[in-house]
């Protein structure tokens, strides 16, 4: 594996990890001393329209168009997604690729396509406590070990 792809993959980790954290501590702090905000007041909101899901689609969708060459049509389907996001509520100034590369690096963030996301969540369902999801992340330099430690 070259140094570049090892660097993006602990940094996609690390970030990842930092985010993963945040919004868990986040909410324990929420729910232990400030219980009359809930979990955010999107739960309905959510169940009604996976933002989630959709940036995923539209990325896939761009990434499609783009290694295809086709890059007014790109840009034509992400302000047309754009204004649909609107619509459901989800208000994005621009939607192009440097809003993907700017959002792209945290991998459970909706627009990212790497599985990074999925795993650090799989490890952290396989992890006791958030201490010990820390502990395992902490010697893990690449992809290939974070698949190692949850296959242990």
């Amino acid at each position: 594996m070259t140094g570049v792809s090892r660097n993006y993959e602990i940094a996609t980790i690390n970030e990842t990890l930092a985010d993963m954290v945040n919004k868990e501590i986040g909410s324990s702090v929420r729910e232990k001393y400030y219980p009359e905000y809930g979990n955010d007041g999107n739960q309905t909101a959510e169940l009604e329209f996976d933002f989630n899901q959709e940036m995923r689609e539209i990325r896939k969708v761009v990434d499609k168009y783009l290694a295809q060459g086709e890059i007014e049509q790109a840009e034509e389907f992400m302000e047309q997604k754009r204004q649909y996001l609107a619509s459901m509520g989800h208000y994005i100034g621009k939607l192009n690729q440097a809003y993907f590369a700017f959002h792209g690096t945290y991998a459970d963030r909706p627009t990212f396509i790497s599985p990074i996301g999925l795993e650090l969540k799989e490890l952290r369902s396989q992890s006791a406590s958030l201490k010990d999801f820390l502990n395992k992340v902490a010697v893990i330099t690449n992809r290939q070990e974070l698949r190692a430690s949850i296959e242990s």
